[in-house]
């Protein structure tokens, strides 16, 4: 990996995690974060994979990655929907049941 490629993707980091910090504060939901970490890492893959030369090692990286990122913010979005529910119930309401 030469250093030109590797700067690429932090500057492509950086603007990926700054987009997601402003959907945050629009959406003032911080959980949102969490699921932008596992496409975080599909993106700056498939940004390496694209500026590279594609072997078949390469190529069945590129496929783990995607699917443990896929998967990584597949978890996450449940956690973040009962966040917000959690947030929105009155006080001593526990479970959803008064």
């Amino acid at each position: 990996m030469n250093i030109s490629l590797m700067l690429e993707c932090a500057v492509l980091v950086f603007f990926y995690m700054n987009s997601m910090f402003l959907i945050a504060l629009r959406l003032r939901n911080n959980s949102i974060v969490d699921v932008g970490w596992g496409f975080g890492f599909v993106v700056i893959s498939v940004w390496a994979f694209i500026q590279s030369e594609q072997t078949i090692i390469q190529w069945i990286l590129l496929l783990l990655v995607i699917l443990w990122g896929v998967r990584l913010a597949g978890i996450f979005i449940p956690v973040t929907r009962v966040r917000e529910r959690i947030t929105d119930m009155p006080l001593g309401v526990k479970n959803g049941v008064a």
